[in-house]
């Protein structure tokens, strides 16, 4: 009995940032896995098992959901944002290179997210999120951590300075490359 193996791309945090794409693929999962924050924004569906594990576990993490979907079960490794963009799908893939021939037999699918790039920009996705607009002179890296994103302007980027608002900041069109 062959299995089944989903990489999804949960978005970058608000479940209203999930595609439906990617909903389908959790909802048809016997068993989840994921970095346990990630897995942790996952909806709950009575009847799966919930596999989490800590950051930087990439590896063993796809091999416990290759070896799972092996043994025959349908199975979701959940990705924050997008699992090519932040690699979980080039882990799954190595796994399959490297591991046993029965892994290169699943039914593998690589389901995208929105990337929290996207979301960033356009200022979507977290209730907890802050925006700071600063030099990279002044940046704190202190403050920095892996749900911070950073976007670096060039010298033509704008500020524009609203009372009450936030400010707007972007790069002309026309800026020069």
């Amino acid at each position: 009995m062959s299995g089944r193996l989903a990489v999804v791309g949960l978005g970058p945090g608000d479940i209203r940032w999930l595609t439906p794409q990617a909903d389908a693929a959790l909802a048809a999962a016997d068993a989840l896995f994921g970095y346990g924050p990630y897995l942790d924004r996952a909806p709950v569906r009575d009847g799966q098992s919930r596999h989490p594990s800590d950051n930087r576990q990439e590896a063993p993490r796809a091999r416990a959901a290759l070896e799972t979907a092996a043994a025959g079960s349908n199975v979701a490794l959940v990705s924050g944002g997008d699992p090519g963009v932040f690699a979980m799908a080039a882990t799954v893939c190595e796994q399959i290179e490297s591991g046993p021939a029965a892994w290169r037999g699943l039914d593998l699918e690589i389901v995208p997210g929105v990337t929290a790039m996207l979301a960033v920009a356009a200022r979507v996705g977290r209730a907890d999120e802050t925006v700071a607009v600063t030099t990279l002179q002044a940046a704190d890296p202190a403050g920095a951590d892996m749900a911070t994103l950073v976007i670096v302007g060039s010298a033509e980027t704008r500020l524009v300075p609203r009372l009450g608002h936030a400010p707007l900041v972007y790069t002309p069109r026309s800026a020069s490359a």
